[in-house]
């Protein structure tokens, strides 16, 4: 008895460790991390089964309790990204590669999550792009590169002021570092270009 409740309070310091480093960013891709970050995800998402499997248990399985239909599963990854996104963040952090989810039925359902972080930034550019439009500046914004970490601003009357400016503004850059993007260029498309570097 004793034993296990040991067991028990040593596995709940190293989620409560692994999440402290989730929340800071210093995760270590490891199979052990892997593992003990599939437990504090069971605690989070109570009304699913988590575990994992694959070489080195790179494969993120999700039990499901509703059968999966045409819509959830279109409507599934980025969804799952936006509802969950620490969770989804050091999925990638911990070095997992795919998620896998099961129905009841036993319909299966696999996607990259590489694949999914990058539809997310191109979905933030998006959305990004509508919100600059709706405050009526007229700007195109895109990203680039085969994972979509670089984010591209594109706007006419862009000076060297307002790309400064935005580079100082904690909040809109670290929203950009949180979608995953790495480097963002602010262009006025034709001669002048500004980069900014996004480190975590």
């Amino acid at each position: 008895m004793l034993k296990n409740k040991l067991a028990g309070e040593e596995e709940n310091r190293k989620i409560r460790a692994l999440r402290e480093a989730i929340t800071s960013r210093t995760v270590v891709p490891s199979e052990a991390n892997r593992l003990t970050f599939v437990n504090y995800a069971q605690s989070v998402m109570t009304d699913r089964i988590v575990s994992s499997s694959g070489p080195s248990h790179t494969v993120f399985d999700l039990r499901v309790p509703d059968p999966l239909t045409e819509e959830t599963v279109k409507a599934f990854p980025l969804a799952f990204a936006n509802a969950l996104p620490d969770l989804f963040e050091a999925e990638i952090s911990l070095g997992f590669q795919t998620i896998a989810v099961t129905d009841p039925t036993g319909k299966r359902r696999t996607w990259g999550l590489l694949s999914i972080a990058a539809d997310n930034r191109r979905s933030y550019a998006k959305k990004f792009e509508n919100d600059i439009l709706s405050q009526g500046f007229s700007a195109d914004i895109t990203t680039a590169g085969p994972e979509a970490t670089t984010l591209i601003v594109k706007w006419v009357l862009t000076t060297k002021a307002q790309a400064y400016q935005l580079a100082r503004n904690e909040s809109i850059t670290r929203a950009w570092k949180d979608a995953g993007f790495k480097r963002v260029e602010i262009t006025d498309g034709y001669s002048e270009n500004w980069i900014i570097a996004l480190s975590k």
